[in-house]
């Protein structure tokens, strides 16, 4: 098993404690779970982003549309297309978005669900525990 070498200098340490949004350049160690380092295949993959900087930088709607003959609208949490009038679900919450691009979870919400009874608080339940194992 690889081990991560010691750092050399204090700077080093520091820079290794801190997880910096780098859009805002706001140190978010201390704040637990607000900020992630993007995991999965996306625009912003290796970068990191805070829940305050998604609205400015990805502005999600929960939808998205495909194409094709089999193509329509479907949830998403990471879907930045404007959803069809009448849609019947709400954007996704910060968490949600930010457990997505860490790749803690699945993109396509009902993925998390076992059955269509399960409501959206117990999927917002599975996230948080997600997000505390990243």
């Amino acid at each position: 098993m690889l081990q991560a070498r010691e750092p050399r200098t204090e700077a080093e340490r520091v820079q290794r404690e801190m997880l910096v949004c780098d859009f805002c350049r706001d140190d978010y160690a201390e704040k637990e779970g607000e900020c992630v380092t993007v995991k999965i295949r996306h625009s912003l993959e290796g970068k990191t982003i805070c829940a305050p900087c998604l609205d400015e930088h990805l502005p999600v709607t929960g939808c998205s549309f495909h194409g094709g003959s089999h193509g329509g609208y479907e949830r998403d949490f990471l879907g930045t297309d404007e959803p069809p009038e009448g849609w019947a679900y709400p954007a996704p919450y910060w968490r949600e978005v930010l457990a997505a691009l860490a790749g803690a979870v699945p993109r396509d919400p009902e993925a998390q669900r076992p059955s269509k009874e399960i409501g959206r608080l117990d999927v917002a339940g599975e996230l948080h525990r997600k997000l505390d194992e990243i």
